[in-house]
């Protein structure tokens, strides 16, 4: 017999114990991204994947809020995908940022984000992997954290800390999280500063931004990471929510921009496939929606476990420097890995 798709859901601030349960038939069917102005929706988990916001997976069957050690009664099996590539070499990784550099000084690319895989040959049962959810959630508790297994998608999990939209009460929330330090002695330079306007420009055009709606600025941490962060809220049509969430993503912080020249390039310069990684996931609950990008996260397949992290690449990149940075990206899950 098919085992059924699954997904446990964390929400940001809510207890470290309690995760929301959902599941669906094994195989899911892609969905039209209008679906999120249904205003009468039964709770449910969403998923799209990378530069591909016009389509969602979605479990739609929601079990219920449960106690953390509750979660796995019903459910134990593992969706799992072979992997397709090996880990990124250094010497591709540092390329491609030649590469880019290169681009943006002759063509009109500003930025791009450039990603790289580490496959860990770790074998990752079901216990492995409730044992790696449990600690996201008590590590990460402003984040949105999330496993979900699926025949098609396989079983990806993360603690993303970047929300997408919150739409709730007639108002959308979205965040501009982009340029990454890593420790306290470091200072905000030009670099990180020009990666993360790159972003917020693009929020407030696809918002309609004006001067009077709200902003509010602050620094975000997440591990040993810090990040710029911007948030804007804005009162927003409810029928109009599928188009921001369509327009938005992906957002420069996973792609670059302009959009189209840096998908491109990411396309034929990676070597490999994101799928569902800088998508989003989100849960809807009515006309009350919250979505984050799929960030810190990782793919366990019959391999091993796939590790996903990138970098916002400028003219000031230094290829050592973006190395570690997506090394500690890739940290959030990995530390806890043998």
């Amino acid at each position: 017999m098919p085992h059924p798709s699954f997904a446990f859901v964390r929400l940001p601030g809510e207890s470290s114990q309690q995760v929301r349960v959902f599941t669906d038939s094994p195989h899911l069917v892609p969905q039209p991204i209008g679906v999120l102005n249904d205003t009468n929706s039964p709770d449910r988990f969403v998923f799209s994947p990378w530069n591909g916001s016009d389509q969602l997976y979605i479990w739609s069957d929601f079990q219920g809020v449960f106690m953390l050690g509750e979660v796995s009664q019903n459910i134990r099996h593992l969706h799992k995908r072979p992997f397709l590539t090996p880990s990124t070499p250094f010497e591709h990784f540092e390329l491609g940022i030649s590469r880019a550099k290169a681009q943006m000084e002759s063509e009109d690319l500003a930025k791009v984000v450039l990603a790289r895989e580490l496959i860990m040959p770790q074998e990752v049962d079901w216990d492995v992997c409730m044992n790696l959810f449990e600690h996201l959630c008590g590590a990460h508790p402003q984040a949105f954290v999330y496993v979900c297994s699926s025949e098609n998608w396989g079983t990806w999990m993360g603690a993303s800390p970047e929300t997408l939209v919150r739409y709730e009460s007639g108002e959308v929330q979205v965040m501009s999280l982009a340029g990454t330090l890593f420790n306290e002695a470091e200072s905000w330079s030009a670099k990180e500063r020009a990666e993360q306007s790159v972003t917020s420009d693009f929020i407030r055009s696809c918002l309609n931004w004006q001067a009077s709606d709200e902003i509010e600025v602050r620094e975000l941490r997440q591990g040993g990471l810090r990040h710029l962060l911007s948030i804007y809220r804005k009162s927003w049509p409810r029928n109009l929510l599928a188009q921001l969430v369509q327009e938005l993503s992906p957002t420069p912080a996973v792609c670059g921009s302009p959009r189209t020249q840096a998908a491109a390039f990411i396309a034929k310069e990676e070597g490999f496939l994101r799928d569902l990684y800088a998508g989003f996931m989100g849960v809807q609950q009515g006309g009350r929606f919250l979505s984050n990008v799929n960030l810190r996260c990782a793919e366990i397949g019959t391999d091993g476990i796939r590790l996903l992290a990138g970098c916002g690449i400028n003219k000031e990149s230094a290829a050592d420097r973006e190395w570690q940075e997506s090394a500690l990206k890739m940290s959030v899950i990995g530390e806890y890995l043998s």
